[in-house]
């Protein structure tokens, strides 16, 4: 009904950001009721009322880009690269002014904030895990490419080799047509199913690395495969590797990404990532960075373990 009664004071406004601020009161009420309502009930009782509310609000969130987009996507798959790209991008598109104004909303959610700005974070972690030398990085999760597109110029000076895994070869292929790597920087795309990665039950073998980056994946992993994928990653990693992750952390807005945009995520304190890390033996674990809903947390491999 806000929404309605919203919607010409909205199409009379020029900019996404102006309908946004028109939108803001009615949102911020919308986030505090529904965070409190969410928090009150049952797993399977915030399953029905997130679809019952879904529904209700279907035809204005589908004329969002980024909510059209959620919600068509694969269930269990691990990000669209076209909905990560629209989300890294920060730039709102709709099918008409409200549209707009919804998805300059959502862009600047807890989420999609986190979901932008965990990036440089991540690429800088990287950058300083590199040695000085022709490196091995081993890339969990293509996404949209981003992470990768970046790191190729930071090994330009010394090579290396990139091995980029994803399950989606719809990811892999985009991220196939947005590279261009300088002919040092080698990079190698693997078609295997994360879930399989994560359990420790591949049978293909990836070899040893400098520098191992689970980008994107922990926010779809449950605590069982988090705490088989961890060892099996020190197990190919050299002594002295590094280990950078980033995940998502708890925020009031999850419930909107969870139930109405279809689009559902795991959220972890840093500091229950971190004991894990150490739990299973790597050194110097640090959270590099945390801020709204995201973190970057880097590790190392100890001593002068041989990788497999």
């Amino acid at each position: 009904t806000d929404l309605l009664q919203l919607e010409p004071e909205v199409r009379g406004v020029a900019e996404p950001q102006e309908g946004r601020r028109v939108l803001a009161p009615t949102w911020d009420a919308f986030l505090d009721s529904g965070r409190r309502l969410f928090s009150a009930l049952a797993p399977a009782d915030r399953q029905r009322a997130g679809e019952l509310l879904a529904k209700e609000l279907n035809p204005y969130l589908t004329r969002s880009r980024l909510a059209e987009l959620a919600m068509r996507r694969e269930r269990g798959r691990t990000g669209d690269p076209a909905l990560l790209a629209h989300v890294e991008t920060g730039q709102p598109q709709g099918s008409d002014p409200l549209g707009k104004a919804l998805d300059a909303t959502l862009q600047q959610s807890q989420t999609a904030v986190a979901l932008r700005d965990r990036i440089g974070p991540t690429i800088d972690a990287l950058e300083d895990a590199l040695p000085k030398r022709a490196a091995r990085v081993l890339v969990l999760n293509a996404g949209a490419g981003t992470t990768v597109a970046r790191l190729v110029p930071l090994m330009s000076p010394t090579g290396g080799d990139i091995t980029v895994v994803d399950g989606d070869r719809e990811a892999l292929a985009f991220l196939n047509s947005a590279s261009a790597a300088p002919i040092k920087v080698r990079i190698r795309l693997v078609a295997e199913d994360l879930a399989r990665i994560c359990l420790d039950r591949s049978e293909i073998h990836l070899g040893p690395h400098d520098v191992v980056l689970v980008d994107g994946l922990l926010e779809y992993m449950p605590d069982r495969a988090l705490a088989t994928l961890l060892p099996a990653l020190r197990r190919q990693m050299p002594g002295r590797a590094q280990l950078v992750l980033n995940l998502l952390t708890p925020s009031d807005d999850a419930f909107v990404f969870d139930h109405l945009l279809g689009w559902p995520t795991l959220r972890r304190e840093p500091s229950a990532v971190m004991r894990l890390l150490e739990h299973v033996g790597f050194e110097a674990v640090n959270l590099r960075y945390a801020s709204g809903a995201g973190a970057v947390i880097e590790a190392r491999t100890p001593g002068t373990s041989r990788g497999l």
